[in-house]
């Protein structure tokens, strides 16, 4: 994994250097929307944006979503909120997604 500051994010961002999965940790939940925000900028379609809260949505919802490709844009942005809250066993099967996405 590599690891980057949130200007290093914003600045590849804005280069469409877009990357197929960020992982964004810490507590700083203003830096977190304000990278969202860029990226949502560079999409320009909302229909290709969802959010998931895994204490109410099941592992299946949203790795289905991961799989889907995007409508209208080249990208689509899947934001997994409170990823610590996802059971172990579900968390690897993320994990494995991640180091290999599909899209």
């Amino acid at each position: 994994m590599n690891l980057k500051t949130p200007e290093e994010l914003i600045s590849e961002i804005e280069k469409s250097r877009l990357k197929n999965v960020y992982i964004l940790i810490g507590e700083d939940d203003g830096r977190k929307k304000e990278i969202i925000e860029s990226l949502k900028e560079k999409l320009k379609s909302d229909f290709d944006i969802v959010h998931h809260h895994p204490d109410n949505q099941s592992i299946e919802f949203i790795m289905s979503d991961l799989f889907t490709p995007p409508l209208f844009s080249q990208k689509r942005i899947v934001i997994l909120h409170r990823f610590e809250k996802i059971e172990q066993k579900y968390r690897n099967e993320l994990n494995s997604y991640f180091l290999k996405p599909s899209l």
